[in-house]
């Protein structure tokens, strides 16, 4: 897991699971034999992680620049460095669709980018999208809306979103979803009050 604190504060600004965002697994066989044990290293605005996996041995986060970098596996030199909106936090792949979701949380968007092409469109959602899940199916990526209670659902074919209030508690804070196996029920975390509803 690679969280960011604010220094001064203490305050958390966003956290990551990254074998779990990235699917690596021993039973997938997407886990590599040292898996992630590494110190970040901060480059220039760039938070850069050994995730450990296959597909995802090493990944660069850029929440200010809004930025998402590839690097190719073999050289470990970037690949390509494209933007994604201003606070990228979180990428969600839905393999079927071929499409990567970015969660833009300081401008209450999601990037919908080709994994092919990484060409792409944003959709607006509402208030600081946080994390992003995938469901089983690969055909909706819920995001936890973080500043409204809510849980947004993408459909990966369509493109449509439906919101769903997760929580009456205001300060409750949505922080993800999980959409169950058989597609009827979304189970969400809440940061404050440990509240899953």
């Amino acid at each position: 897991v690679l969280t960011c604190f604010d220094a001064s504060k203490g305050d958390k600004l966003w956290q990551v699971d990254t074998w779990k965002e990235y699917d690596v697994t021993r039973e997938n066989k997407r886990w590599l034999f040292f898996g992630g044990a590494c110190s970040p290293l901060i480059d220039g605005d760039n938070v850069v992680v050994n995730v450990g996996g296959k597909g995802a041995s090493v990944v660069a986060f850029n929440r200010d620049k809004g930025e998402v970098t590839i690097f190719d596996a073999a050289s470990g030199k970037p690949a390509r460095t494209f933007p994604t909106g201003a606070g990228a936090h979180e990428v969600a792949i839905a393999e079927q669709a071929r499409q990567a979701y970015v969660t833009n949380e300081t401008e209450n968007t999601v990037s919908v980018l080709s994994t092919r092409t990484l060409l792409g469109h944003k959709l607006a959602l509402g208030p600081r999208p946080h994390h992003a899940e995938t469901s089983q199916d690969g055909r909706r990526v819920l995001v936890g809306l973080y500043d409204a209670n809510r849980i947004a659902v993408i459909h990966t074919r369509t493109g449509t979103v439906r919101e769903y209030t997760t929580s009456t508690n205001p300060a409750a804070k949505a922080h993800s979803g999980v959409l169950s196996r058989d597609g009827k029920t979304i189970y969400v975390a809440h940061e404050v009050g440990d509240e899953v509803t």
